[in-house]
């Protein structure tokens, strides 16, 4: 009859300072303890700590992976949280009382300071099926930036409506740090920088806002830093987002790809208010592609309209056609009463098969 192995005088250990082996379903057994007719998971050395390295380097570790069990250990998974860390085992059989190495591959990439990564390894262990290795490495920079990506993201934000990002700063190599903007564009940001934060001269915080008179559209900037350290000059910062009119176009722009003269269109577009209980009426529309036709629908009155495109493409002979090598573009205009936005334009773009 099968007994399950005791595990009642078994004693946990202690785990290192900084990294520790997880056992998701529990404590490996002793290999005394393990019925013969099942596999045992063993891992050495519990952790790996590749210590300080540089941005975009690759270092390498070996750990054994031992079978001290009475039947084949089968390595059903062997996974890393995130791509930067690669684990590859010399085998995924292994047989009773044999062990393999499993090779793994650090690459710092464009990381910074400390990293904390796990493997998972799962085998048919039935006690232990699931172990999770901590991989950690400190990667060096000049200076380290917090949030660790270099990215504002405004997402969706109303024209006037204030809006700030923040990034923190902290010199590594340098006993004083100073910031300053070299790039920003000013119709469309303000900045602010503040050095010698709380007493540390090491560190510093730059504050991005959009200026509540910012042109209305999409944001797709390079936002440039520069720094007093001689090994780290400047770092850009990616800031997306968009500033809202009170009245937007979905979709913003329109791309048909490919068509054909036997299959026409018809295409939907929504015109509606970002700003609750607004008022508005769409009082014409233009377009200067003849091939469409364009109407407008009331879905809503005074809150959401909606215009419908139809229409065939033009024929692959058409001098149009022929003149703009297949790729025909044109603009959707769109007239409203509302005061500060008189007139939207959606772009529309097709493509014939020349």
């Amino acid at each position: 009859m099968f007994r399950a192995p005791d595990l009642s005088g078994h004693r946990g250990w202690i785990a290192p300072v900084v990294i520790l082996l997880v056992a998701t379903a529990a404590v490996t057994a002793p290999a005394q303890d393990r019925p013969q007719g099942f596999a045992s998971i063993s891992v050495q050395p519990e952790a790996i700590d590749f210590g300080t390295m540089e941005r975009n380097q690759s270092r390498t570790k070996e750990l054994i992976i031992r079978n001290d069990g009475g039947i084949d250990l089968d390595l059903l998974e062997v996974k890393s949280s995130c791509g930067c860390t690669v684990a590859e085992p010399a085998t995924r059989k292994i047989k009773p009382g044999q062990s393999t190495t499993l090779t793994v591959t650090f690459n710092s990439m464009e990381s910074q300071g400390p990293q904390h990564k796990i493997l998972t390894i799962r085998s048919n262990d039935v006690v232990t099926p699931t172990l999770e290795l901590a991989v950690t490495a400190v990667v060096h920079v000049p200076v380290v930036i917090n949030p660790q990506r270099p990215l504002f993201a405004f997402t969706n934000t109303r024209r006037g409506v204030s809006a700030e990002r923040q990034a923190t700063f902290t010199a590594m190599d340098i006993p004083r740090l100073e910031l300053k903007a070299e790039r920003v564009r000013a119709d469309l940001f303000e900045i602010k920088i503040q050095n010698g934060v709380d007493g540390d001269p090491r560190q510093g915080i730059v504050t991005l806002s959009i200026r509540p008179d910012a042109p209305y559209g999409p944001i797709n900037e390079i936002v440039r830093i520069g720094t007093n350290d001689p090994n780290q000059p400047s770092i850009d910062f990616e800031v997306i987002g968009a500033v809202l009119h009170d009245l937007e176009v979905v979709p913003a722009q329109v791309n048909l790809r490919y068509l054909e003269r036997d299959k026409p269109i018809h295409r939907e577009l929504r015109v509606q208010s970002t700003v609750k209980d607004l008022k508005f009426k769409v009082t014409g529309v233009q377009i200067d592609l003849p091939e469409f036709k364009v109407t407008i629908e009331e879905r809503v009155p005074t809150q959401e309209t909606v215009i419908v495109l139809r229409g065939a493409p033009i024929a692959t002979t058409d001098p149009r056609a022929i003149a703009a090598e297949g790729r025909m573009q044109g603009t959707l205009r769109i007239f409203t009463n509302h005061p500060s936005q008189p007139e939207l334009q959606v772009k529309i773009t097709y493509l014939l098969r020349l």
